[in-house]
């Protein structure tokens, strides 16, 4: 994680994430398993609302929170390692290269 960093709770940041196995588990464990999907190669992700983000992403007046946050996916935990020009946008994160 960044030093420094200070999340503002933009939510720009939550889109369905890859999930490690041991995520997986946590999320089964809390009765959440049916939000997990595969992908075309076999990989997990937590499904996406129609807006693309995370199905755990709530709006809480203006900013938003994790539904599951204490037992959300490593790559949330270590969030950010890396900013370019300061944006949380996906785009600019490379996650997919996790396995």
């Amino acid at each position: 994680m960044l030093k420094n960093f200070k999340c503002t709770r933009c939510g720009k940041c939550c889109y369905p994430p890859r999930l490690y196995p041991k995520d997986r588990e946590k999320l089964r464990k809390v009765g959440c398993s049916d939000f997990i999907e595969k992908d075309f190669r076999g990989l997990s992700y937590i499904r996406e609302q129609k807006n693309g983000k995370c199905a755990f992403l709530r709006k809480n007046k203006k900013n938003y929170s994790c539904k599951v946050y204490r037992c959300r996916p490593r790559i949330c935990r270590e969030y950010p390692t890396k900013l370019i020009n300061g944006s949380c946008e996906p785009e600019m994160l490379v996650f997919d290269k996790y396995k």
